[in-house]
């Protein structure tokens, strides 16, 4: 009876041992290691800054499982410091910072969404990531829109909706005007007498003022391209993606820098600016 009890104990010593942890296990014990040092610093390594195969083998474990991400965004809040740390930032990343650069690199955020939407209000010093993570530390306030930011990145990239590519038919001699209860964005595409694709703008507020600025417009794919100069690159400028065209009921269904739009679509009198 003895052997028998001292096997079964055993047994389970095995199996709890070749227990698989959750993921918010390895989380836990990834943002908890600490240096050999305990002056020292760990260096975060993230999918922007080496190949996704060479990183740590929890961080990609954790990437990889993407139905189980409530946790890290429940985590992302999180201002606790951690011995973790990237180049360039005077102060160590929080277990948000860490949730916040995982849930990055799970849903492969792109460097465009990066530059437009999640450092859209940040003034940038360094020009880097620091820039960044100088923002997201300055208020709580700031970390929930990076947060939400990248719950409406998870939302695009999961989405069924299938983007269609932009024909130049569809956009010159055309005008786009937003439907929207606050905001005023129209567009009037053009070619002007020397060739250039070019478009009357207005911008504004249902209760301030509107400008109409002349700028310039191009097609890349699936993406319309409207901005400031002849010659620029697609940083900056406004990025309209198309959904659908509903031409019973001229609307526009579509993205305009990544969130979801609609806008009165209709036909203009050929002829140049």
């Amino acid at each position: 009876m003895k052997i028998k009890i001292c096997a079964m104990l055993l047994l389970c010593a095995c199996f709890l041992s070749c227990k698989e942890q959750s993921d918010e296990e390895l989380f836990n014990k990834f943002v908890q290691r600490q240096s050999s040092s305990v002056d020292e610093f760990l260096l975060l390594q993230t999918a922007d800054t080496c190949p996704p195969e060479s990183l740590d083998k929890d961080y990609q474990r954790i990437v990889g499982h993407h139905e189980n991400d409530v946790f890290l965004f429940e985590k992302a809040k999180s201002e606790k410091e951690t011995r973790w740390c990237i180049p360039l930032l005077s102060c160590p990343l929080t277990e948000g910072d860490l949730a916040i650069c995982m849930l990055i690199d799970m849903y492969k955020m792109s460097d465009d969404y990066f530059e437009s939407v999640m450092c859209k209000d940040i003034k940038r010093k360094a020009n880097s990531a620091a820039d960044f993570w100088a923002y997201v530390h300055e208020s709580k306030e700031n970390r929930s829109k990076a947060i939400q930011n990248i719950m409406e990145w998870k939302r695009l990239y999961t989405s069924s909706e299938i983007l269609v590519p932009w024909t130049e038919e569809e956009v010159l001699n055309h005008s786009f005007e937003l439907i929207s209860d606050t905001e005023i964005e129209s567009f009037s595409f053009k070619r002007n007498s020397e060739g250039v694709l070019v478009t009357t703008c207005s911008y504004g507020t249902k209760d301030k003022f509107e400008t109409y600025p002349i700028e310039y417009w191009r097609i890349d794919g699936c993406y319309l391209y409207v901005y400031p100069y002849t010659v620029t690159s697609k940083a900056g400028g406004i990025k309209i993606a198309k959904l659908k065209i509903d031409r019973e009921s001229n609307i526009l269904y579509g993205y305009r820098n990544y969130k979801k739009v609609m806008y009165k679509y209709s036909e203009n009198p050929s002829g140049g600016i």
